[in-house]
């Protein structure tokens, strides 16, 4: 058989699609049409030529015996939250997603294999206009190329639209969560008195860096003042309708150290709660044994927290200009410029990883280069003798 029979032969079991190189990799392409328009379709990347022709011939004989998935994207949707529900993710986590699944209601009776790249272009465009951030449409997106990447790997769908279709992720925006400065800091820290029952854990998370939730989640029984360290073993969470305890972001306990300013407000807040608990008397709960809570010693709510900081800031003249989570922001970009090293910076914040660590907060450790350099040339300058 002659390599141009061969071809031909090759061609005609083809059918209607080809194959193609782009990134380095093969793909095969199917055309069809669909509501009278032309669509065409990519497969997944494959490492060689003849491995994307033979995944082509079979792509089409599976075609020609079964029918495409008719499950819609409310309905994948649906049944992939069931199953994050399922893994046991955070109550936090849930709700954000439940949330971020409300703006994919214009296709939710799109059929997934059907999706075009236009009718996505079309939905973020929308939403942009109706003021969602960058930030806030790429989540989107994840959401939906995650529920989507699920499905095929269930069976639900037989192809994925996100790769045959090589939609482009949106652009995630720069956090615009700022570190204080040294001014401001002072200024929050004076006016404390606006705030006085979270005034404490303010000044706790300013000299850890500690989470919201962290610091809500905190019990008596975690904080050792004789070792000056506390024990992050559990977040405070809270949603609409749902509070409680769950484990900490990095699903791993961490101990951090305390300075004599984090000791002082932790000792300050006993006094203060040992004052409430006299006055409360048998109305006291004893069982929770949390180091922020309220006058009946329940815990007291996150989001509690994040509106007395806002307060905070509003009676220092710095209104808007700074978050609570730019509390965690300013410890470790003061850590890392005042020399100390990233593990034990990322061991202190709880961050899984040191290459996000390193990546937001580039900033802090520029011009450290320099100093390590020198450090090397000082060791090979010869020593004066001595006299």
């Amino acid at each position: 058989m002659t390599a141009k029979i061969a071809r031909q032969k090759l061609r005609r079991a083809r059918g209607a699609g080809s194959v193609s190189e782009r990134r380095g990799k093969w793909h095969f392409i199917i055309n069809s049409r669909e509501a009278g328009k032309r669509v065409r379709r990519w497969s997944e990347p494959f490492d060689t030529k003849a491995a994307a022709e033979i995944a082509l011939v079979m792509s089409r004989t599976e075609d020609a015996r079964t029918k495409r998935s008719r499950e819609t994207v409310g309905a994948i949707l649906k049944a992939y939250l069931a199953h994050v529900e399922g893994l046991r993710r955070s109550p936090t986590t849930l709700q954000r997603y439940r949330g971020l699944a409300t703006n994919l209601k214009p296709l939710e009776c799109q059929r997934l294999e059907t999706l075009e790249v236009g009718q996505i272009d079309t939905l973020y465009a929308a939403l942009r206009k109706e003021g969602l951030s960058e930030t806030t449409i790429f989540h989107v997106h994840s959401l939906l190329r995650a529920a989507s990447r699920w499905a095929k790997r269930k069976r639900h769908i037989s192809v994925d639209p996100f790769v045959a279709l090589d939609i482009e992720t949106p652009r995630r925006a720069k956090s615009d969560v700022r570190a204080l400065t040294l001014p401001d800091a002072r200024l929050i820290l004076a006016n404390l008195d606006h705030s006085p029952r979270y005034r404490n854990a303010i000044v706790l998370a300013l000299a850890t860096g500690m989470r919201r939730g962290e610091i809500m989640g905190l019990r008596w029984s975690s904080v050792d003042f004789e070792r000056r360290t506390l024990t992050v073993r559990e977040s405070r969470y809270e949603i609409v309708g749902k509070h409680g305890n769950k484990d900490p972001k990095s699903g791993r306990t961490r101990e951090v150290d305390l300075s004599n300013m984090a000791i002082a407000a932790l000792k300050d807040e006993r006094k203060r709660q040992d004052a409430l608990r006299k006055a409360a008397g048998d109305a006291w709960e004893r069982q929770h044994d949390h180091v922020f809570a309220d006058e009946h010693g329940r815990p007291a709510a996150p989001l509690g927290l994040t509106a007395a900081f806002r307060h905070v800031t509003e009676q220092a003249g710095l209104g808007g200009r700074y978050t609570l989570h730019g509390l965690r922001h300013t410890a470790a970009t003061w850590m890392l410029a005042g020399g100390a090293d990233v593990k034990t910076v990322q061991r202190i914040l709880g961050h899984a990883d040191a290459t996000i660590l390193l990546k937001t907060y580039a900033h802090a450790i520029e011009g450290r280069g320099k100093a390590a350099v020198d450090t090397i040339e000082a060791a090979l300058q010869p020593k004066a003798p001595r006299r």
